[in-house]
């Protein structure tokens, strides 16, 4: 019998269903049900991070998307949420490896623009920072904040417009 393709969808669904109940030990269970039938399932992999997110386990969700990675996942959505793990983990190096990764799958993904901006400016490079934040603006991301703070970056207090 040759497998159904849309079984992993209905197991990753009903592990979106529990993980929404706070059930955390069916969604992941169910989770991993979806990756045995399909190791490559991006959106089972993100739920399965984010069910570690939710119980307040960064470094567990981290382990998760590294594993999506290694199992051969190409999905912008995991790598850019990957550099965002990574970077809050204070691992700049392969905060900056998952942003590239992510823009070079999707160049249209704001968010992972968003995120190698984070990452330049964390490592001191408020140039490069704000041409990438510019970019995820000009990619449709809308965020108020962030139009701030590139307009902080570009002219830093006391400094002439």
């Amino acid at each position: 019998m040759g497998r159904n393709p849309r079984l992993d969808f209905l197991h990753a669904h009903l592990a979106d269903a529990y993980l929404d109940l706070g059930r955390a030990a069916e969604a992941r269970a169910e989770y991993e049900v979806a990756l045995e039938l399909n190791p490559r399932f991006a959106r089972a992999w993100l739920g399965l991070g984010e069910a570690a997110g939710r119980e307040g386990k960064p470094d567990a969700e981290r382990a998760v998307l590294r594993r999506a990675v290694a199992a051969g996942t190409d999905s912008a959505v995991v790598w850019s949420r990957l550099a965002e793990l990574e970077l809050a983990a204070g691992d700049t190096a392969a905060a900056a490896r998952a942003g590239d990764e992510a823009t070079r799958l999707v160049p249209e993904l704001a968010q992972a623009w968003l995120v190698r901006g984070k990452v330049a400016e964390k490592a001191g490079r408020v140039r490069e920072a704000v041409a990438l934040y510019e970019k995820a603006i000009a990619l449709g991301l809308t965020d108020p904040q962030l139009a701030r703070r590139v307009d902080r970056l570009r002219h830093p207090e006391g400094s002439q417009p």
